[in-house]
């Protein structure tokens, strides 16, 4: 299956999908960890990012074609992103699961104020991301993030693809 994991930056959706990867022995996809392999460091324009997006794709679409399951993490804020990767559950007929991760505002404004690995995202971005975010128009799993319910969230998490999986 794939099963996508969607939010602004600084939502916590790298932190939550790592350990969602794990705990269904999933392959980890990630917009940050693709940009910095296909070394697009720094560019951001929507060509920029549907490049990184289809290069996710294409791994996804190899992952699920050795019969393992895909976490794919990254913003997934245009219906474009987001379209891909229905397509590629379509032609390769394994379900998809969309995760949508939210949290307040001045914890998002906190995380990213840290020195984080992968992403290169600033409040700034995250503000930009957040205005030209489009609203899922179809069903999802929303997940509150805040700094103490990790555990929380993979349970519903994982008891919700469970149920698409079955």
């Amino acid at each position: 299956m794939i099963v996508i994991v969607s939010g602004l930056p600084g939502s916590g959706k790298s932190f939550f999908a790592e350990r969602l990867s794990k705990k269904l022995n999933a392959e980890y996809i990630s917009s940050d960890r693709t940009r910095k392999v296909l070394n697009a460091s720094g560019l951001y324009t929507f060509s920029d990012k549907l490049a990184i997006y289809l290069a996710m794709a294409e791994s996804v679409r190899k992952t699920v074609r050795q019969q393992k399951t895909a976490v794919v993490d990254a913003t997934f804020y245009h219906h474009t992103m987001r379209d891909f990767f229905k397509q590629i559950a379509g032609e390769e007929s394994v379900p998809i699961y969309f995760i949508l991760i939210e949290t307040d505002e001045p914890l998002a404004r906190q995380r990213l104020s840290l020195n984080r690995t992968d992403s290169e995202a600033d409040f700034g971005v995250y503000l930009t991301i957040k205005s030209q975010f489009e609203e899922y128009d179809f069903p999802h799993l929303k997940l509150f993030s805040s700094n103490d319910n990790i555990e929380e969230m993979l349970r519903k998490a994982i008891r919700e693809v469970s149920a698409v999986h079955e």
